[in-house]
């Protein structure tokens, strides 16, 4: 497996920390469920399946924490949580609320994981460089 932090063309596969910034201020300001994807992406390190199995259940707001079902393991039952910043968790649960997803096994977002990662890579493009000027080309 290749662990280069470069891709084949050479670019970086990361984002710098004023790329990072910007792309979670435009995610925040987008106020949609791309956004709301994105900001779980960039400040969880989940990953897509995990992000989009996440309900509103899975919100902690008294601890600050998302759980997710860890899909590493491969085994069902084995939970995480993750502290995250409170507006975070604010933004989910407006989203949850907009989606009217607040049932406690519904899902925030109704794709499956292909789905996901292109929207992901859609949300990326869009939002991070609208927020941030930037022209590198990320593939």
């Amino acid at each position: 497996m290749n662990w280069s932090l470069l891709n084949r063309e050479g670019q970086r596969k990361y984002l710098t920390p004023r790329e990072r910034a910007a792309f979670i201020a435009a995610a925040f300001e987008a106020k949609s469920e791309a956004g709301a994807f994105s900001l779980t992406l960039a400040f969880t390190g989940a990953r897509i399946s995990e992000a989009l199995a996440l309900t509103v259940q899975r919100l902690d707001r008294g601890s600050g924490t998302i759980v997710f079902e860890t899909l590493k393991r491969r085994q069902k039952g084995i939970y995480r949580a993750v502290p995250v910043p409170d507006e975070l968790i604010g933004h989910l649960l407006v989203e949850f609320q907009q989606a009217d997803r607040l049932e406690a096994r519904q899902r925030n977002h109704e794709c499956c994981q292909c789905a996901g990662f292109c929207f992901q890579t859609k949300s990326v493009e869009a939002l991070l460089w609208s927020g941030c000027g930037t022209t590198t080309n990320r593939t």
